[in-house]
């Protein structure tokens, strides 16, 4: 028979063999102690388990010059590690749903003729030359706008969900690029986030 126990920092379960009831061991993964549930007809006291974290048996009285071990609960596998990343991704979205609108608007000025060159008077017709290059200009920076943001969307959907590694971290270097990404440069700030997360070990294993 085995007994079930669970680390109480990270999650992590672990199967033991029932003669270990009322033991303790270290927990490879965050380095926690966890305790074997002991039974009640067992009266013997708390012994350190060796074969799981190694700990020997002078746990009660640690080494006062020992390094402290510190117990990192970001580590609890990937639902730790998406609430991470949520507040970050949740941001990028609302930048590229204003960009792509803007660059909606833009596309539909463009399609009604209406002029946006500044500099022409408002109430004054650019010539036909210009005009057509004005048109064919406007389309070309509509599409490559709202290629830009789709880029970066699917990537901070990916950077939430922590599904594509190579997506999250396109999208967030479309983010840093200057009157390139969403919203010219206020998706500056968050696309560095984004990066600073992609690059933490702990979330980077969770990708996938």
């Amino acid at each position: 028979m085995s007994i079930d126990v669970t680390c109480g920092s990270c999650g992590k379960a672990y199967r033991v063999p029932d003669e270990r009831a009322g033991q303790r061991f270290r927990c490879k993964q965050c380095q926690a102690v966890v305790d074997v549930p002991a039974q009640d007809d067992w009266g013997s006291p708390q012994q350190d388990l060796d074969a799981y974290g190694g700990m020997g048996a002078g746990y009660g009285a640690p080494n006062p010059y020992s390094a402290p071990v510190t117990v990192n609960p970001a580590s609890g596998g990937k639902a730790a590690a998406a609430g991470r990343t949520a507040v970050c991704a949740i941001f990028i979205y609302v930048i590229c749903g204003l960009s792509m609108l803007n660059h909606l608007y833009g596309l539909v000025m463009v399609a009604t003729g209406q002029n946006v060159n500044p500099f022409v008077p408002p109430n004054q017709a650019a010539p036909a030359n210009m005009q057509a290059a004005q048109m064919v200009g406007g389309i070309v920076g509509v599409v490559i706008g709202l290629t830009l943001d789709t880029l970066a969307l699917v990537g901070a959907i990916n950077l939430h969900k922590l599904k594509s590694y190579g997506m999250a971290m396109t999208g967030a270097i479309v983010c840093c690029i200057p009157c390139c990404g969403p919203c010219v440069i206020l998706a500056i700030p968050f696309g560095i986030w984004a990066l600073v997360l992609l690059n933490n070990p702990e979330i980077k294993r969770q990708f996938g």
